[in-house]
């Protein structure tokens, strides 16, 4: 991640209101989604829950993939 997002991500995580992400991103994997979805779009607030986590992480790994790879997305439009 490049030096800016990572003060800008270090930032909100010291942000008090910012308290619960705080104690779920202990967890390497959780820390992990948390990087990937902040690296991809840093104007989105923290999420607090680990639902949030996981729903922003799939959320823009999906647009990723749409993004990396829109030949597949034409062929599940033609099977449906």
């Amino acid at each position: 991640m490049a030096p800016e997002k990572v003060k800008r991500l270090q930032s909100k995580l010291k942000d008090t209101k910012n308290s619960k992400i705080k104690d779920l991103v202990r967890n390497p994997l959780l820390l992990s989604l948390l990087c990937q979805t902040f690296y991809r779009d840093n104007s989105v607030d923290l999420p607090q829950t680990k639902a949030q986590i996981y729903q922003l992480f799939t959320q823009n790994f999906y647009r990723w993939k749409q993004e990396q790879h829109p030949d597949l997305i034409e062929q599940d439009e033609q099977i449906y």
